[in-house]
């Protein structure tokens, strides 16, 4: 059971987040001081020195907290130790968890923050795609590399969700999870150049 101190303290550093994400509206993270960070917290100093000892310490703890949610979604529709059809793999609370942090998004991802948002999320997928699903190879593809094909359907999810992202969320969810499970199970051998 949660403490009164644990609760206050979530509540503390969900205003310093939600603070910093305000101010990078505004300003470049380089450009934000730590009075910035307080006044529009509304606390005074040393409450964030008792959290933090400088804001890349803040702003660090605000990227794994995302990155920590957007993995729970990704997660949410597995089955543990069951077999799953890929068109049974709903990834509707993934768009969910993107859509819900738009804003986050779009600023972390922008020149304002120093964080290569796009290699984290990259990392942190392959690692959740590697550990976590096996994908069947049938007996005639089994000269494919595991870990290539894993980097590519990383890579590929990743660079789906950022054109997204860079779109403005144009398409609505249940849209870009339909055209995902299309993408991922459409067959194409032959291709046309048009040059």
């Amino acid at each position: 059971m949660q403490t009164i101190n644990d609760k206050r303290m979530k509540r503390t550093k969900l205003m310093f987040h939600q603070a910093l994400l305000s101010l990078l509206q505004e300003k470049t993270f380089e450009e934000i001081s730590i009075s910035d960070l307080v006044r529009k917290a509304e606390v005074n100093r040393g409450t964030f020195y008792y959290h933090y000892e400088q804001k890349e310490d803040l702003l660090e703890e605000m990227v794994n907290t995302v990155i920590n949610n957007m993995v729970i979604a990704f997660r949410k529709p597995f089955k543990p130790y069951q077999k799953m059809d890929i068109n049974e793999i709903s990834i509707i609370p993934l768009f969910e968890h993107f859509l819900e942090n738009r804003v986050f998004y779009k600023t972390m991802l922008s020149n304002r923050v120093p964080v290569h948002l796009d290699e984290r999320l990259l990392q942190t997928m392959e690692k959740n795609y590697f550990h976590n699903l096996e994908f069947f190879f049938p007996p005639h593809e089994k000269d494919v590399n595991k870990e290539l094909f894993y980097s590519y359907k990383v890579h590929g999810l990743i660079g789906f969700i950022l054109n997204w992202i860079k779109n403005d969320f144009q398409y609505p969810i249940t849209y870009m999870a339909e055209q995902l499970v299309n993408i991922v199970t459409i067959n194409s051998q032959t291709v046309y150049i048009k040059c």
